[in-house]
């Protein structure tokens, strides 16, 4: 298992330095991903998920939203996989330090965001023709900018 969960750190800071760098951001179609890690948690999250199962870093993972309705409505979205959270966007909060959180600490999540829903990887994916195409030449372009 620590070597999964390392494979998904390691992973996770794959993609969140591709996704961070400029020339990603020049590119890529989902205009919210040009705030990473600001607004875009659902769509990165995706793409490191496509990233995970491309490189067979964890198999069974699952998608996570999450939502808060008070004071405002507030959603936020990561992947969990045998209980361990990888959460590749959740430095955009004061709360965590870590650039890619992974661990079995369930307290901020389940605190900041109690409604919660899972996803399988395949329903998850399930898109629309037009976000189809934006999300495959968003992670080609991903690949282009990570060294495996």
């Amino acid at each position: 298992m620590s070597d999964t969960v390392d494979g998904l750190r390691k992973a996770g800071r794959c993609v969140v330095a591709a996704i961070a760098s400029e020339e990603f951001q020049s590119e890529c179609s989902f205009r919210c991903l040009q705030r990473f890690p600001v607004g875009c948690c659902k769509i990165a999250s995706l793409l490191y998920g496509r990233f995970i199962t491309d490189n067979g870093a964890a198999d069974g993972f699952i998608y996570v939203s999450g939502e808060n309705h008070e004071p405002e409505y507030e959603s936020h979205f990561w992947i969990e996989w045998q209980h361990v959270i990888v959460d590749i966007t959740a430095h955009q909060f004061s709360e965590v330090t870590e650039v890619v959180f992974v661990g079995h600490d369930r307290s901020w999540h389940d605190r900041v965001y109690p409604k919660q829903q899972q996803w399988s990887y395949s329903s998850a994916m399930e898109f629309n023709d037009d976000y189809a195409q934006q999300f495959d030449a968003d992670y080609a372009c991903l690949r282009s900018y990570t060294d495996t």
